[in-house]
């Protein structure tokens, strides 16, 4: 396991609706845990790069 931490500004979460929707989209295998923050524009993600990486979160996230 090779367990990484990512923080991602997220530009145009503007409610909670779409806070739930990139929640949603990090349900990937590899993701161990994830936390959106409407209020600071943030998502943290704890991941495994052995099953995911960096950039394919990027893309799922921006692909919202």
């Amino acid at each position: 396991m090779n367990v990484y931490k990512l923080i991602v500004e997220i530009s145009g979460i503007t409610c909670n609706h779409c806070v739930n929707r990139v929640i949603k989209v990090l349900d990937l295998n590899g993701v161990l845990s994830k936390d959106v923050s409407l209020e600071q524009g943030m998502a943290n993600i704890v991941f495994d790069a052995d099953l995911i990486s960096k950039t394919n979160l990027i893309s799922a996230i921006n692909d919202t």
